[in-house]
């Protein structure tokens, strides 16, 4: 790299802290309140109304916990799922989160790679491979893991060729995770190709690549009518997954009416629409049919108390 695309580098480097991790200043203590991706989301959670998705347990219990537990650990994971549907949040909550629990905040880097200063650069040969590097050397403090997460890295044609590059050199080695967010299947899926046998330890240990799925219809009535359904589905299933999997399995036709009557599947199911027929017949035509909920708020259930408070049939 010569002198000119090293000084070019670094301003794009201060660029991407200044405006994109905002955890980094020390003055910015409460920096996720003014977050786009997290404030409702923070307002939810204060109300008791935000469930995390299963893939924050994921990355947590495969991903970042083996890191912090063990420094010669590393990988890439690559996230996919549709555009809008709570990729960023997630993870920018998981950041928040663990600096709340005392880690370094520079040791998370953020970059979204559809931002203004990145994409003017998305053409550039080997561009998102130096600035990766020089991140790394930055940021990288012996024996401290360093978490570098790339956000829509589907805007950088070439992108699994610079990650692959970055581990075949060394770059991408101990101590050090990488997630790769995007939105494109056939891009990622022929980046999981490009990347095979060097998604590294962690990265293998999760295929190489979770899918961010969308919420179901349970988690969303579990989340907007509120701890009286909550309570009822977890007194209905208290003996385990199993009746919750066994009833799943009835309404997709591979149990059959012994079957139900058995387990009580359709005592199970008439009592729930007894109990709350209303809140959900209403959540579910407002939800399917009249898109009355906004898009936003149903994805990631970022349902706040005034927005509940204008909908009746959220009052249980």
């Amino acid at each position: 790299m010569n002198a000119n695309n090293h000084s070019e580098i670094d301003s794009i480097i201060e660029s991407i802290i200044t405006n994109q991790n905002p955890w980094h200043d020390p003055a910015n203590r409460d920096w996720y309140l003014k977050d786009g991706a997290l404030r409702e989301l923070m307002d939810a959670n204060n109300e008791g109304l935000y469930k995390s998705p299963k893939i924050y347990y994921f990355l947590k219990k495969g991903f970042f916990k083996p890191l912090y537990s063990n420094n010669r650990a590393y990988g890439v994971l690559i996230i996919r799922g549709p555009r809008r549907i709570g990729k960023t949040s997630t993870l920018k909550y998981m950041i928040k989160d663990y600096i709340q629990r005392g880690y370094p905040p520079d040791s998370f880097i953020y970059l979204s790679l559809d931002s203004d200063e990145l994409l003017r650069e998305a053409g550039r040969k080997r561009y998102l491979r130096e600035l990766v590097d020089e991140i790394i050397k930055r940021f990288k403090k012996e024996n401290k893991p360093l978490i570098i997460i790339l956000d829509e890295v589907t805007f950088y044609k070439g992108w699994a060729r610079a990650i692959k590059n970055l581990i075949d050199c060394g770059s991408i080695g101990p101590g050090i995770a990488l997630v790769a967010t995007g939105s494109y299947s056939l891009d990622l899926s022929s980046a999981k190709r490009e990347l095979a046998g060097r998604f590294g330890p962690l990265g293998e240990g999760l295929r190489g690549e979770q899918f961010f799925y969308p919420r179901r219809f349970i988690e969303m009535a579990e989340s907007i009518l509120g701890s009286r359904f909550q309570s009822y589905i977890k007194n209905m299933f208290r003996g385990g997954s199993g009746r919750r999997i066994g009833l799943t399995e009835y309404f997709s036709g591979f149990q059959t009416d012994s079957d139900s009557l058995f387990y009580n599947y359709k005592r199970i199911l008439n009592e729930t629409l007894q109990a709350h027929y209303d809140d959900l017949h209403s959540l579910f035509e407002n939800i399917y049919l009249h898109w009355r909920i906004s898009k936003k708020h149903l994805r990631s259930n970022k349902i706040t108390k005034k927005w509940r408070n204008n909908h009746p049939f959220c009052k249980v």
